[in-house]
This record gives C-alpha cells, sequence and structure tokens, in this order.
C-alpha cells in the first residue's frame, strides 16, 4: 500500500487568490477605520508598508500626523491604527514566504507542508533527512495521496482515533526505537519536528487504517470468498493493499493535481 502521511489543515485555493495581497489587506484595514479623505493621502504609503522598510513605516507615521487636523485624541487613534497596520503587514509578509506547492482539487498544500512531511517521514523511519527537489516531490507525492483519502474520510464521516490510541502508538514507537527519552527528544530536535507534530501524524495514520480496513477490508459474495478465504472472514492484507492501490490512482486521475515547478527547483 502506497504511505499515507501527514498534512497539515489545508486553505482552500480560491483563499489564496491575489486579491488577498498584502497591499489589499493593509488598504482595506485603513478604510476600515479613518476617513475617506485621510484614506486617500495614506493610500501610497499603504502600498509600500508591506515592505516592511523602516523608512516606508515613517512615512506613514508623518502622513497620519500631518494630514488629520491637530487633535491629541485623533493623532493617539491615528498613531494606533498605523501600529495595526503595521503589525497586519509584517504578518502578511511572513505568510507570503510560504508559497504554494501543490493544488489538489480546491485545496492548497503549501511548501512549508512539504517540508514538515519530508522530516516527519524522515524521522519516523530513522533515515537521512532529504529536502533535495526529487526528496521534496516525493514528500509532496505522499500529501496528493493523504488529501485524496481525507476527502474520502469527510464524506464517508470515518471515526477518528482516540487521544488515548494516538497516546499508545506514540509511546509503542518510542519504546520500539528508543533507549531513552533523552535520546528520544534529542532525535526529535535533530529532525526538526515536534511531539505535537508527531503526534498529529500517528493520529492520521491510525485515521488512515481504519479508513482501508473499513473501505476495502469487507469481503464480498460468498462466491467470490470461496476461491481466497472463508466467507466472513477478513480480506487478506495484499487484496486490501491492491484495493488501496488501485482506487488512489483511479481518484487521482479524477481529480485535477497542479505540482508548482518553483516549488520542486
Amino acid at each position: 500500500m502506497r504511505s499515507l502521511r501527514l498534512s497539515g489543515n489545508r486553505i482552500s485555493a480560491a483563499s489564496a487568490s491575489p486579491q488577498t495581497r498584502p497591499q489589499a489587506l493593509i488598504t482595506a484595514k485603513l478604510e476600515e477605520n479613518l476617513p475617506k479623505p485621510f484614506c486617500a493621502s495614506l493610500r501610497v504609503s499603504a502600498s509600500k508598508l508591506h515592505t516592511r522598510s523602516p523608512h516606508n513605516l515613517r512615512v506613514l507615521r508623518g502622513s497620519a500626523l500631518k494630514t488629520w487636523p491637530v487633535n491629541e485624541r485623533r493623532r493617539q487613534s491615528a498613531l494606533r491604527l498605523c501600529g495595526e497596520v503595521a503589525l497586519l503587514a509584517v504578518s502578511l509578509s511572513a505568510a507570503v514566504v510560504d508559497r504554494i506547492a501543490v493544488v489538489v482539487g480546491n485545496t492548497v498544500i503549501t511548501e512549508t507542508e512539504v517540508v514538515q512531511e519530508a522530516r516527519l517521514e524522515a524521522f519516523l523511519n530513522q533515515a537521512a533527512l532529504d529536502l533535495s527537489a526529487q526528496g521534496r516531490k516525493t514528500a509532496a507525492e505522499h500529501l496528493v495521496d493523504q488529501q485524496l483519502v481525507r476527502n474520502e474520510m469527510r464524506i464517508g464521516s470515518y471515526p477518528k482515533p482516540s487521544a488515548a490510541d494516538v497516546d499508545s502508538m506514540l509511546r509503542k514507537f518510542r519504546q520500539e526505537h528508543f533507549t531513552s527519552v533523552p535520546q528520544y527528544r534529542a532525535a526529535l530536535e535533530k529532525y526538526g519536528v515536534t511531539e505535537d507534530q508527531l503526534k498529529e501524524h500517528l493520529s492520521w495514520q491510525l485515521a488512515a487504517i481504519r479508513f482501508t480496513d473499513l473501505r476495502f477490508g469487507v469481503p464480498g459474495t460468498a462466491e467470490q470468498s470461496a476461491d481466497r478465504v472463508p466467507a466472513g472472514a477478513p480480506m487478506p492484507k495484499a487484496d486490501v493493499d491492491q484495493q488501496m492501490d488501485k482506487w488512489l490512482k483511479e481518484t487521482r486521475a479524477a481529480t485535477k493535481v497542479q505540482f508548482k515547478p518553483g516549488a520542486f527547483q
């Protein structure tokens, strides 16, 4: 069976449209809180603010003081608003850095998620971390398969594992691969993985196993089962894996998947 891997919360491809660019959000923030004449005088500053240069911040501050009538209450309100806009610009600039790597249907997978997936896979396999273009492409392929499974699980309302199940799986993994807690912590740090990310990944693995068993592990008719196993018995794992692979190929062929070339150079 193909490896089904972790992906974080996804965002809609529509929400990543150019209209959510920093300049538009900063301008909207200004127009929401200030009189129209004042907004007009600050639009040029707002358009440059997301560069976060000290000069542009001073320009916006100066515009606030010169344009609005000199009134202490209004002066303080303007300065507070400028601070809010500056914080907004900083957060938006940080978000822009996380580029889109893959689009699966209408769901976006970011470069950060691809790198995190590669780190988690290396940690779980205790293998060398490969963040090359090919290594990241392999991790992205796993995330695509996983997103297809997530979509199906959402439609079918498949059960999620409990926190106790996840803790038990984590404890078993730690005991099998590490001789002490400090060694385990050191490995997490080495691969750049947090325990919360690991637990989320293990939770996904449990959910994927249950999905596979429920979706593909039910035996067919008595006639079909007679050739392999008695009717009512679980389907052999090899058959489950084959059905899972077949379903993934068919579902992927029917889904628009776009890999962004710039994310894998």
